[in-house]
């Protein structure tokens, strides 16, 4: 149940509950190094660290090179982004009709470069000046540096505004979507994506959970805190759901990642390479239908087995972890939870 105190030069502590300001709270134990704790009044979950926020949001911070956030920028990222953002738009065109949309904090802008091929009417919000140089000049859309302040600040106003992945990031996250109000338009909505700390996926990756992020978030919401939240900051919840961003492209390895599921995968993985191995001492070197690379046979290869799935078996493995997303999604154990509002 220990943590370590971080440096508190480079590290604040985040006392009271964002959500409902009250500074007593359960120590729920350490993740990535830092207690997680749980507001004894409204329950939302808390990190008791925080890194301070003009160190963490600096030029590099979405293109790997600087000490905080990863890159984005790669082929590989870019075809991700690209895929969920696709998948998030199909979701919320069936719910709204196209029209104005403020991407806030959407980073080099790939949720709004989605859109805007889609047909809506898109313009990225970005703090960060080196992600809004990327978004305008490798994806081309309309992007303005600065973040909620700026949009909230402004006459402008939006059919939907979006916080993917962003509320997690803030000490006063009520505050933030209060301020976000004058933004949406008669009849719009606020769109919010956030990890979900009820997750299988927390649950089964430990510290490797990919919604901790020790030390830039701060907020961790579960599906009953998350409507909380919203509520508190003036707000009907329309819809409130789970999802894990996963599609038919993607690898079996990081789909049972998102799911939850690596380490069993990889020891059932594991377990049959194990299996294999025994097969291949036990006859003439190498088993009917195992073919020569070289000195070793095709299934011992050193690469990833999981990543490496093609075919019936790799149809097979791709199906049942969809049929996992499924159970995940409807019981609200998904990845990230998504909720659809609009200001009362």
């Amino acid at each position: 149940m220990t943590a370590a105190t971080p440096d508190p030069p480079t590290w604040l502590p985040v006392e009271t509950c964002g959500v409902c300001g009250t500074t007593t709270a359960d120590k729920l134990g350490p993740a990535q190094g830092v207690m997680v704790l749980r507001c004894t009044q409204c329950r939302t979950v808390r990190f008791e660290w925080v890194r301070d926020a003009t160190a963490i949001y600096q030029d590099g911070y979405h293109l790997g090179t600087s000490e905080f956030g990863w890159d984005y920028s790669t082929e590989a990222e870019q075809r991700y982004e690209r895929a969920v953002s696709d998948a998030r738009l199909a979701w919320l065109e069936q719910r709204r009709s196209k029209g104005r949309l403020a991407d806030v904090g959407g980073g080099l802008g790939s949720f709004t470069a989605a859109a805007v091929a889609r047909g809506w009417d898109a313009t990225l919000y970005e703090p960060v000046g080196s992600a809004v140089a990327f978004a305008r000049e490798h994806l081309g859309v309309p992007a303005v540096q600065g973040g909620f302040e700026t949009l909230s600040s402004g006459d402008e106003q939006f059919d939907v505004v979006a916080l993917l992945h962003v509320l997690e990031h803030f000490r006063q996250p009520v505050e933030v979507l209060r301020s976000l109000q004058p933004a949406i338009a008669d009849h719009g909505v606020l769109l919010v994506e956030v990890p979900n700390f009820a997750s299988m996926s927390r649950r089964g990756e430990g510290d490797n959970w990919m919604g901790w992020q020790a030390g830039e978030h701060i907020h961790l919401f579960e599906p009953a805190t998350l409507r909380t939240v919203l509520t508190r900051a003036g707000y009907e919840v329309l819809e409130l759901d789970s999802l894990v961003p996963a599609w038919d492209g993607l690898v079996p390895d990081a789909w049972a990642h998102f799911l939850g599921l690596e380490r069993v995968l990889h020891a059932a993985v594991h377990l049959r390479r194990k299996l294999r191995r025994s097969v291949v001492h036990a006859g003439d070197g190498h088993p009917s239908g195992a073919h020569r690379t070289g000195s070793v046979t095709a299934q011992e290869r050193p690469n990833s087995p999981v990543a490496e799935l093609t075919g019936l078996r790799g149809t097979t493995v791709r199906s049942v972890l969809q049929g996992v997303t499924a159970v995940e999604e409807r019981t609200r154990t998904g990845l990230n939870l998504r909720a659809l509002a609009r200001v009362r």
